[in-house]
């Protein structure tokens, strides 16, 4: 009778503390697969680090202190640049204090809502 029970309760006890023990440790190990698995699926929608739009604006800025006359050639080749990219610059200001030919002055300020 109850020392039955007492041994039912017991085993009951024992295999709930497993089943416990078995489920956190999955669970884990799941989250932890996750952690490191999930980042990769992102790894090729975007670049982490893009350089791009520091190396065009320090060409642009190069173009207008040495030859002015090609700036708006090669602003015109760095909105085709990133024509097919889902990322972009909105916006391409002078800097305050910059000396700018006419040229360079009509075409600037640049945005990405003048080139839709």
């Amino acid at each position: 009778g109850l020392s039955e029970k007492g041994a039912n309760i017991g085993t009951a006890k024992l295999i709930s503390a497993k089943l416990t023990t078995m489920l956190s440790m999955r669970v884990s190990c799941l989250i932890i697969l996750m952690v490191i698995i999930m980042p990769l699926f992102s790894l090729w929608s975007f670049p982490e680090q893009d350089w791009s739009t520091r190396a065009w604006l320090e060409i642009l800025e190069g173009f207008r202190l040495a030859d002015d006359s090609q700036f708006s050639d090669q602003l015109s080749l760095f909105i085709s640049f990133y024509a097919d990219k889902g990322y972009y610059p909105y916006i391409i200001r002078a800097k305050s204090g910059a000396k700018l030919s006419a040229a360079s002055s009509a075409a600037l300020p640049w945005s990405s809502d003048d080139s839709n």
